[in-house]
């Protein structure tokens, strides 16, 4: 939730680009590597992969989409509130 949120905030803030939505992916996959062995799920198309390669019960996977889906539409209010596009 929180690294999915943290990286939408900054895909949103640097409009997209891409050498500093990349900086920002690879520090972010860093950082929580350092903390949980699931560091690569910031993003949907990464747990799909590993439900579709069974290294991901259903269940993983539902969890993972609910927890991405809610830190990216967090990210949007959060900045929404704040005046950010």
């Amino acid at each position: 939730f929180v690294g999915t949120l943290v990286f939408v905030a900054a895909v949103r803030t640097t409009q997209g680009d891409p050498l500093r939505v990349g900086i920002t992916l690879m520090a972010m996959i860093i950082f929580a590597s350092s903390l949980s062995s699931v560091a690569g799920h910031l993003n949907p198309a990464v747990s799909l992969m590993s439900f579709l390669g069974g290294k991901l019960p259903l269940t993983g996977l539902i969890a993972f989409l609910a927890a991405q889906c809610g830190g990216a539409v967090s990210a949007h209010f959060l900045l929404s509130l704040l005046g950010r596009r």
